[in-house]
């Protein structure tokens, strides 16, 4: 009974602006996104393109931002073997949001 309460207790509460802060909100995801808005990016071209992260937080981030169907990963059988990150559409779809953020900051964060 206790855990239907508890389900109960997280439905009430689920809030659709922070669950999408807690995706976006981890160091470099914004990053990783932004730059796969571009296009698909191999592991290192997305590691030089944003720049400071280190190969496992990379990882990390990417792995997070996969199973959350924000991005796709595809390993290509060329030797040696590597691999492709691109956006789904749900990824893609932030791009609304971004150009959302970035509107304000001209007009509220100008310098």
């Amino acid at each position: 009974m206790k855990d239907l309460h508890q389900k109960k207790d997280k439905a009430e509460t689920y809030c659709p602006i922070q669950a999408t802060i807690d995706i976006l909100e981890k160091k470099w995801t914004l990053n990783i996104i932004k730059s796969l808005l571009a296009g698909k990016k191999r592991f290192n071209e997305l590691g030089i393109a944003i720049g400071g992260c280190n190969s496992r937080t990379l990882a990390l981030r990417l792995k997070a931002l996969e199973e959350d169907m924000l991005i796709t990963r595809r390993v290509l059988t060329h030797i040696p073997p590597w691999v492709e990150y691109e956006l789904t559409d749900r990824g893609r779809s932030l791009l609304t949001i971004l150009d959302s953020i970035s509107e304000w900051g001209r007009r509220w964060m100008s310098r």
